[in-house]
């Protein structure tokens, strides 16, 4: 066993030094095997003893026993990198997903307290030249014996860890239509799959699409399965409710078999695992229309991996598998977010301003200035800068000199012919125009210039089109103000607004449907709307 002690700089000669030191200009390390030259500059410095290590015979040295170990773990596609401090890094060989096995990692690190191992969560899904572990020997040297020990317990097991690569495969997707489906709906959903298969490195070799009922799926997967994918992911208009529902009997109408409804992953609870011969079947959910993350792809994922996903493996998912955002959560999971053109779940902008400023007298507020901008311009590149598929702006009051101060910027004009009788009216257009194209709609006013894109952002990121709350309202310390994100179940109400009172009565009638998502910032409660109130601007928090 290693031996430390103080001793005295003239006895300290090839002993190992405990602690870093920094003198006469160098840096001396600890671990370090200690030379005269090391020993005159501690006497040097005025160091009469230091702290040292002592290796007995039988002891291997920290990189040696790291390297020995992390050996053990290479193969099945995980490599081992160079022995440094004690420490040796797992990489991926490949893309795919990790896999370990827990209980003997568990064994290994109960073996002896001076050697660890720490991975990635178990189905990681990584690329390659990924960290996926690192075995790291804390004291300066280990009994052999206890490396010996270590070596054993691992040879008890096949692989602990490797990474199952990613196999190319051909993928048919099976799209369904209801009256009412818009088909910005259906080309979401589409691109959300091809996604997702293009990224695991397989094609998708054939797409249809066809009305929600039995017998026009059955035929369709017929076609899909005839044309020899690999697997075939339905996503249906209207979600799977039941195994007696339009997907499974279509399912089973084929010739199929169907393995397993549900799931305890949310979102993805409403997940269908089918075959049919050789051909591997799933009814996706409808979050996946959606890229953020969801049962669907832990699914996906394993089965391109050629991993088996069977109804007794789906529930075992349940811990871990709580993978929905909390409205407070301060920032959004970075998982998907490189995919964000799709994963906002088609919010647009409408940027309200219309009306004609009667508090500030003559002069047009939105035109006023505020920190060397129009606040009306503030205002637009904010929502330009955000995640939201489209902006658009709703004029009436002196639009032309609106349009004037926002010359250059790409955004969408829409007039308001009864912009006099009220916001109501305002609210009304810009709900009209995206009916049939969005599937949320934020509704900003213009004279707010103290929201950032950030601001927006949080909300944007906590809408979500299958979940149960569908208005999504701004919160700060317990105080809810403006913008507002509304589902668009909500756009054939907004579409009837009328007169000065907006959308409020709508947000009072269903208040029960209000997720309020917290907002770091008082600037939802702050307009700019009087002329004192632009001589004496407050900043918010």
């Amino acid at each position: 066993m290693m031996r430390f002690s103080e001793r005295s700089i003239s006895g300290a000669l090839g002993c190992l030094l405990a602690h870093t030191y920094r003198i006469q200009g160098r840096v001396i390390k600890k671990g370090k095997k200690l030379t005269e030259e090391d020993l005159a500059s501690f006497a040097g410095s005025g160091i009469d003893s230091i702290m040292v290590a002592e290796i007995e015979s039988l002891d291997v040295e920290e990189n040696a026993a790291a390297g020995r170990l992390s050996s053990r773990f290479s193969g099945f596609g995980v490599e081992a990198g160079r022995a440094s401090t004690g420490r040796c890094n797992l990489f991926s060989a490949t893309d795919g997903l990790f896999r370990v096995n827990e209980s003997d990692i568990d064994r290994f690190n109960s073996i002896d307290e001076a050697i660890t191992v720490a991975t990635l969560p178990n189905y990681s899904r990584v690329t390659k030249g990924t960290m996926v572990g690192t075995v790291k020997v804390i004291p300066f040297s280990v009994p052999d014996e206890i490396i010996t020990k270590c070596e054993n317990t691992l040879g008890e097991s096949i692989s602990t860890m490797e990474v199952s690569a990613f196999k190319r495969k051909h993928v048919g997707i099976l799209l369904t239509e209801m009256p009412g489906t818009h088909e910005r709906v259906l080309e979401r959903a589409s691109d959300s799959l091809r996604a997702r298969v293009e990224r695991l490195g397989s094609e998708v070799k054939l797409e249809l699409r066809c009305s929600h009922s039995i017998d026009e799926v059955s035929e369709a997967l017929r076609k899909v399965c005839l044309e020899g994918c690999d697997l075939v992911l339905m996503l249906g208009s209207s979600a799977i409710t039941d195994r007696r529902d339009v997907l499974p009997q279509a399912v089973e109408v084929v010739g199929g078999a169907i393995e397993h409804f549900g799931m305890p992953v949310d979102p993805g609870n409403l997940l269908l695992l089918a075959t049919k011969g050789d051909t591997q079947i799933v009814g996706v959910p409808g979050c996946a229309r959606s890229l953020k993350p969801s049962g669907f792809d832990w699914v996906l994922e394993r089965m391109m991996c050629e991993i088996a996903v069977s109804g007794a493996e789906l529930m075992k998912m349940g811990v871990g598998g709580l993978l929905k955002e909390a409205s407070n959560r301060p920032m959004p999971r970075e998982g998907l977010l490189q995919d964000a053109e799709i994963s906002n779940g088609g919010v647009s902008i409408v940027i309200l301003a219309a009306g004609s400023s009667r508090r500030m007298g003559v002069k047009n507020k939105l035109l006023q200035t505020v920190e060397g901008q129009p606040m009306i311009a503030r205002v637009v590149d904010s929502a330009l800068s955000s995640k939201a598929e489209h902006v658009a702006m709703i004029l009436g009051h002196e639009a032309g000199l609106i349009k004037e101060a926002l010359r250059g910027r790409e955004i969408e004009f829409i007039n308001n012919s009864k912009h006099l009788k009220g916001m109501g009216t305002s609210v009304a257009v810009g709900a009209k125009h995206f009916r049939n194209s969005a599937d949320g709609l934020l509704i900003c006013l213009g004279d707010m210039p103290w929201l950032e894109s950030k601001h927006l952002n949080l909300l944007i990121d906590a809408f979500d089109l299958n979940d149960d709350k569908s208005i999504y309202v701004p919160e700060y310390q317990g105080k809810r103000g403006n913008p507002v994100l509304w589902h668009s179940r909500f756009f054939d109400e907004l579409c009837s607004l009328q007169g000065d009172w907006g959308a409020r009565k709508l947000l009072e009638k269903y208040s029960d449907e209000i997720c309020y998502v917290e907002i770091p910032t008082n600037a939802i409660s702050m307009d700019l709307d009087t002329p004192d109130s632009f001589l004496n601007l407050i900043k918010p928090d």
